[in-house]
């Protein structure tokens, strides 16, 4: 189990440190002593162009309807990508909240605790706490309403 204070470092963020230009260390003996295989260094990642229009075409079409509806979470964009001619794309909720989590977007819904009192609104205290109601015309209340000017 890791700690988790220590910050986990993949081998793409170790090959930063190494130093080609280094005057006594090979490419070779840096990435031994960072624990990482010398080939992660020259690692070039595959570029799939067709998968880079596919994921481009799914962030448009989430990203247009996010903006329509902001309340819609995955499982009512997922219906609206499938049904709506416009887009015709069929995906799961998984790859949608993915790729809603990389555009940074977030269903807007009530979220915990909307009943608790903002802590600057005054509370008052209740005067009746303790009094009995007697006799009759004891206790009176009233209530005030503002009207408009019709």
């Amino acid at each position: 189990m890791e700690s988790a204070f220590r910050p986990v470092l993949r081998p793409a963020s170790l090959v930063s440190l190494i130093d080609p230009n280094h005057p006594t260390l090979t490419i070779a003996h840096q990435a031994e002593l960072l624990g990482i295989s010398r080939d992660s260094y020259y690692y070039q990642p595959v570029v799939n162009a067709a998968e880079q229009a596919r994921l481009k075409l799914h962030l448009d079409a989430i990203d247009e309807i996010y903006t329509k509806y902001p309340f819609y979470g995955t499982r009512r964009i997922q219906y609206e990508l499938e049904t709506n001619s416009q887009y015709g794309i069929f995906v799961g909720r998984d790859r949608i909240r993915n790729l809603m989590a990389q555009l940074g977007l977030e269903a807007i819904y009530p979220k915990p605790n909307t009943s608790k009192p903002a802590p600057h609104n005054a509370t008052y205290p209740y005067l009746l706490r303790g009094v009995t109601a007697s006799y009759p015309n004891h206790i009176w209340g009233t209530r005030y309403y503002l009207h408009p000017d019709d």
